[in-house]
């Protein structure tokens, strides 16, 4: 369930813009009437990768919040590395 969800992440969501557009594109709020800019696909699969990283049913926006930071920073890390290592040799 986490493999698919992260895969659901990796292609709805650009990690590549600034964290604060990531976070904006997967709101941790309510759905509202005037609102219909973020992405609801992108956002279950946001709920369902941090209930199977944090081993909860009903997740809280700070743990989503934390797991969010923690692809975005693993993904910044992985595409910033020096174009002549490659990643298996990289420590």
């Amino acid at each position: 369930m986490a493999r698919e969800a992260l895969a659901e992440l990796l292609t709805y969501v650009d990690f590549s813009k600034s964290f604060e557009k990531v976070r904006g594109y997967l709101k941790l709020f309510r759905r509202r009437l005037y609102d219909m800019r973020y992405g609801h696909e992108a956002r279950e699969a946001s709920v369902r990768l941090t209930i199977a990283v944090i081993c909860r049913n009903k997740p809280r926006a700070r743990e989503q919040e934390d797991v969010r930071m923690r692809i975005w920073l693993t993904y910044k890390q992985e595409t910033q590395r020096p174009a002549d290592i490659p990643a298996q040799q990289q420590g």
